[in-house]
């Protein structure tokens, strides 16, 4: 029984928060063109490029010192870069509607 009014209390007192302003961050114009897109596309590269240099390394170590740090550090890599996936999926999105021309 007390956990639960420690539950409802919290949840109460979690509705009685105000909430910050959301910022918006998007552009005015929906309109994304070429250059956005080859942008883009040039962003998701470098940061590939980088990231997965490191992934590599940590892998690489983990193949051969295998402890419970290496499998942490493996773990994490894996999960970063996953994040990084669906964080340039997410935001490929708005290219969609885009017509590219061969």
């Amino acid at each position: 029984m007390k956990k639960l009014f420690v539950l409802i209390s919290l949840l109460a007192l979690m509705a009685c928060q105000s909430q910050p302003p959301k910022v918006n961050n998007v552009k005015k114009s929906n309109k994304v063109t070429q250059q956005d897109a080859a942008d883009f596309l040039e962003t998701v590269e470098e940061s590939y490029l980088k990231e997965y240099e490191y992934a590599a390394r940590v892998a690489w170590v983990q193949a051969n010192f295998i402890t419970d740090d290496t499998i942490w550090l493996g773990a994490k890599s894996i999960e970063k870069m996953g994040a990084l996936q669906v964080k340039f999926a997410n935001q490929a999105k708005k290219f969609d509607n885009l017509n590219f021309v061969d």
